[in-house]
């Protein structure tokens, strides 16, 4: 009942009568095919899709399983903007795999318009990408500042802050890649959902990769593209790295020996070619217009 489909890992919650439970999707078992109705395997249940599906939770439910006709086991699950994303009639407990543990994030007792009026704005996702020397971290730290001189409580994650910590065990692969804008994405969106102002600088070079982002984070999930030519940003080489590259000292370098994929369709573009003042102030305005309430 929803625009986008429904993957496991997502975390909901469960209205069943007059109670709420916290829910994740542990498993998607079977899809059924809307032109024959069979079932067969599925990663993702599409819009307007049905499915037999496993849900995990922390603690024990009571019900009774739904039957045609009758209003027993007759749940809906609603998303953290409280809003229903499908009916989930039970159908009874499921078991887990011998060997298996469940994991079963919790979700927070505290509502999105709750943290609204506590921090005066929405928490948001603002993913910075573009080649390495675009600018990216300097454009990032700088909105940081206006915003919260502003007042807003806004948190900048940094490519190399979060490889110097949280990423130090991951390469430049392009699988080491992929895991690193996982990780970050999962700290973004938990720092959205708790009301912040979430700025990426991560060039995150692939639009696979950061379509996986958008869809950890979902609605909140806006991409801007750092815009500088390639030539501009070996001029600038702050850190010597498309030297080092060039000279084969640096191996899948974004630019040089590995791809970098622009975005067909950003939220915003910012062309850094001249004073990095002007994309800041475009930024910070932009970030303004969709937070505020």
């Amino acid at each position: 009942m929803r625009g986008d489909p429904l993957r496991v890992g997502e975390s909901f919650t469960l209205r069943l009568a007059t109670a709420e439970h916290d829910v994740t999707v542990a498993s998607i078992d079977a899809v059924v095919n809307l032109d024959d109705l069979t079932l067969s395997p599925g990663d993702e249940v599409p819009p307007d899709g049905f499915a037999e599906i496993t849900l995990t939770t922390s603690h024990a439910i009571l019900f009774d399983p739904f039957a045609p006709g009758y209003n027993d086991g007759r749940g809906v699950l609603v998303d953290r903007f409280q809003r229903i994303v499908g009916g989930a009639p039970l159908l009874g407990a499921a078991e887990l795999p011998e060997g298996a543990h469940a994991i079963h994030p919790t979700a927070s007792k505290v509502t999105a318009s709750e943290r609204r009026d506590l921090h005066g704005h929405e928490g948001a996702v603002f993913w910075l990408t573009g080649l390495p020397g675009s600018g990216k971290s300097t454009i990032a730290r700088a909105a940081e500042a206006e915003l919260v001189k502003k007042g807003l409580r806004t948190t900048v994650l940094d490519g190399d802050t979060l490889r110097a910590g949280l990423c130090s065990d991951l390469g430049f692969s392009a699988a080491d890649r992929r895991e690193n804008i996982r990780r970050t994405a999962h700290v973004a969106r938990i720092l959205a959902e708790s009301g912040q102002v979430v700025i990426v600088a991560l060039v995150s070079p692939l639009a696979e990769d950061r379509a996986q982002a958008a869809q950890i984070i979902g609605q909140g999930f806006h991409e801007v593209h750092i815009d500088a030519a390639l030539e501009l940003c070996e001029t600038r080489d702050p850190k010597g790295l498309y030297a080092a590259a060039r000279a084969g000292r640096i191996a899948e370098f974004t630019g040089i020996s590995a791809p970098y994929e622009s975005p067909v369709a950003p939220a915003l573009r910012l062309a850094t070619e001249g004073e990095i003042g002007a994309s800041v102030n475009v930024l910070h305005h932009f970030i303004q217009g969709i937070v505020a309430i």
